[in-house]
């Protein structure tokens, strides 16, 4: 089996990525969960759906990936505020694949910070950023 069949099988780690780079803001609550277990606090990162957007004769493809950020905090004010440092930052952040298993185009906050709920005494906001990526 060869490198390129190796990279073919990888798991696109761009989740893994960002979840790192929220990690390295000084947020270490932040990991790969669903909403459900943040009702208390924390930060999950969401893999969205991909949408195809060009396939190549290599077998490459361009995909838009979109990746769901909800962060949870008991003060309004916090949540609003971790929130809105995290969709300052991932634009402009180094989100290189850690295993080699995409190449990132570009990054764009899609939609900025919204408080979508409140529950057990925290506020939920949650902003979405969407990522052009090729696969090889």
């Amino acid at each position: 089996m060869g490198s390129e069949m190796c990279i073919r099988d990888s798991v696109i780690d761009l989740a893994e990525v960002v979840t790192h780079r929220i990690q390295d803001m000084g947020y270490d609550d932040a990991k790969i969960r669903r909403i459900a277990d943040i009702t208390k606090g924390g930060i999950a990162v969401i893999r969205g759906r991909s949408v195809p957007e060009n396939t190549y004769f290599d077998g490459s493809r361009d995909l838009m990936f979109p990746i769901r950020i909800v962060v949870s905090r008991e003060k309004y004010a916090d949540a609003l505020e971790v929130a809105s440092k995290i969709a300052d930052k991932m634009p402009n952040a180094d989100l290189s694949s850690e295993n080699g298993s995409y190449r990132l185009t570009s990054s764009a906050v899609d939609s900025q910070p919204q408080e979508i709920d409140q529950m057990n005494g925290c506020h939920i906001f949650e902003l979405n950023i969407n990522c052009q990526i090729t696969t090889f």
